[in-house]
């Protein structure tokens, strides 16, 4: 998700409302395929920071971990190029250096 630049508030303007985070199961059901990833991950961590996650699971659950972690942040960078303006060369002027 782009992060938007601060700015100041309108008059009467309202801050935006924040997303409620979604179970995995709200997320699998309604959510975008990020929110997914992020229920996922949040659920894997949640997990793995439990004192009683079996040592056994630690090694593949802190795999998967670190691969949604990736997967989120193509998907961020994919989004984030598609809503960057395209950019336009200036004609090169020798003059100028």
């Amino acid at each position: 998700m782009a992060k938007q630049p601060l700015r100041a508030v309108g008059e009467g303007e309202r801050r935006p409302q924040r997303r409620k985070v979604l179970t995995v199961l709200e997320a699998a059901k309604v959510g975008s395929r990020r929110e997914l990833l992020v229920a996922m991950r949040d659920r894997i961590a949640e997990t793995v920071s439990r004192v009683d996650c079996p040592t056994k699971d630690l090694s593949p659950l802190t795999r998967r971990l670190q691969e949604l972690d990736r997967d989120i942040a193509r998907l961020d960078a994919l989004e984030e190029s598609e809503f960057r303006p395209p950019v336009t060369d200036d004609k090169f002027d020798a003059s100028v250096i």
